[in-house]
């Protein structure tokens, strides 16, 4: 099996627990789920899952069925893909953990229970990591120091590899703190596997299946287009709300009682209440920023600080009043994945039109059918070539998106360009687009991962063409 299945299969927490507990010998059904604390039904799914990719096997003893290691990866599970990642899951838990409990702390929200959760899964480290024979802090009081070095002393290669062979420690020696790459890094993570990105793709599925489906998925690309645009301020009058949510809300009413009730609710997650009545917008992408103190300003994307920064000495706050009882703003992830990623999209399709337009009977779509590609370039009616704009802080976690939502892209063309916004690339080294095609699987080759600059000399290379 490949390297990259085995990580995207141990992403579930249930199953790295499962597979660790199997190295010690055979377990029943009754013991795995007391060891994974989950339901029976909901641990035959995952024994299904790894039991059809032949991790794991099972025999019947009398009236008991017992689970073990498959022979292939028993001998080597120490030393295979397996281990790793097993020690990125649980890594990954540790740096969750913390990012919790430095919210709570911070909220002075349930801080005993975020520092209990955290203890646990730095114990849990210590376990494995012991057992594993990897480097891990001797005594309970030492993970602070232990967890303040760089990541290459882990002994987990292919997590150096996910940092972009930066070695960023997981807490900064400087304040003590959560290292701001693994801030970035964790909240994209949760955001992008969260219950707001399910409720996206329950949308779009009920979009694509419905009978008005043209006329919805219009609508959708209308809305997309709204809630990018950055010349328009992310808030929105409880009226307006309603208006943009109409043409969905009219389909579900004539689905009467087919309707599925809980999409209407789905369809306002876009969408929160204000709790602050003044506002200092961030000025790239017009959120309101997180510390009201403009001289301690921060936004919620990292492109935007970097803007902040560059801008500080002529910045000039934008400042807005709102009555918080008729006005809503766009979620985090909304802003986080669809505003802040659609403005890079407006500008790279913008700066497309420029390129190709010139040339006769050639155009340019922008969002051509919804959410699969979000560039589409046209010559005398014929689809020539078609671009993905992705944004995401980690090339680990783009490389995790396109392995699971692959399928989704398929089109009329044979390829796919994936392309990665300029100041993405110059905000981390140079490797980016290298660790991104290093994890993608090899059943997604129809997509080419680039860079915006390799974008543009394509299409001027296939301009010259026609």
């Amino acid at each position: 099996m490949e390297k990259t299945v085995v990580h995207k299969l141990l992403k579930d927490t249930h199953r790295t627990t499962i597979v660790n507990a199997l190295q010690y010998g055979k377990k029943s059904a009754s013991e795995l789920a007391d060891i994974c604390q989950t339901s029976k039904s909901n641990l035959s799914q995952h024994l299904g899952r790894l039991y059809e990719h032949g991790i794991v096997k099972w025999e019947k003893v009398g009236r008991h069925v017992y689970y073990q290691l498959s022979l292939a990866y028993r001998h080597q599970f120490l030393s295979n893909a397996l281990n790793e990642a097993v020690m990125i899951e649980i890594f990954s838990k540790v740096v969750h953990q913390l990012y919790r409990l430095q919210r709570a702390m911070e909220t002075v929200d349930d801080v005993v229970a975020a520092h209990e959760a955290f203890t646990k899964a730095v114990h849990f480290y210590m376990k494995q990591a012991y057992e594993y024979a990897l480097p891990h802090p001797t005594r309970k009081g030492d993970y602070i120091s232990f967890f303040s070095q760089s990541v290459d002393q882990l002994g987990i290669p292919s997590l150096q590899e996910r940092t972009l062979n930066q070695s960023y420690p997981v807490i900064d020696r400087v304040t003590g703190k959560l290292h701001p790459f693994w801030v970035d890094w964790i909240e994209e993570k949760v955001e992008e596997e969260g219950e707001e990105s399910k409720n996206f793709l329950l949308i779009r599925e009920w979009i694509t299946s419905h009978q008005d489906q043209h006329k919805l998925m219009n609508a959708f690309i209308r809305l997309r287009h709204v809630f990018s645009d950055p010349k328009t301020s992310p808030y929105y009058s409880k009226k307006n709300v309603k208006k943009m949510l109409k043409p969905f809300e009219d389909a579900l009413k004539k689905e009467g009682q087919e309707a599925p009730m809980e999409m209407y609710a789905k369809l306002h997650h876009f969408f929160e209440s204000i709790q602050d009545e003044t506002l200092i917008l961030c000025p790239h992408c017009k959120r309101p920023l997180s510390n009201q103190e403009v001289s301690e300003k921060k936004c919620l994307h990292w492109r935007c600080n970097e803007q902040l920064l560059k801008e500080e000495e002529q910045y000039e706050p934008h400042i807005v009043s709102l009555d918080n009882q008729n006005y809503m703003k766009l979620t985090d992830w909304v802003t986080r994945f669809i505003r802040i990623p659609g403005i890079e999209e407006e500008r790279i399709g913008h700066k497309t039109s420029r390129i190709v337009t010139d040339h006769p009977h050639s155009s340019v779509e922008m969002n051509p059918d919804g959410d699969r590609v979000d560039i589409l370039v046209m010559a005398n009616g014929q689809s020539l070539i078609q671009g993905d704009v992705k944004d995401f802080t980690s090339p680990y976690h783009l490389a995790s998106s396109l392995n699971d939502y692959a399928e989704w892209k398929v089109g009329e063309l044979d390829r796919i360009y994936i392309i990665v916004p300029r100041d993405t690339l110059n905000h981390y080294p140079e490797d980016y687009l290298f660790v991104v095609r290093r994890f993608l699987e090899a059943r997604v080759n129809f997509l080419e991962v680039v860079s915006e600059e390799q974008w543009y000399s394509t299409l001027r290379q296939l301009k010259e063409e026609l």
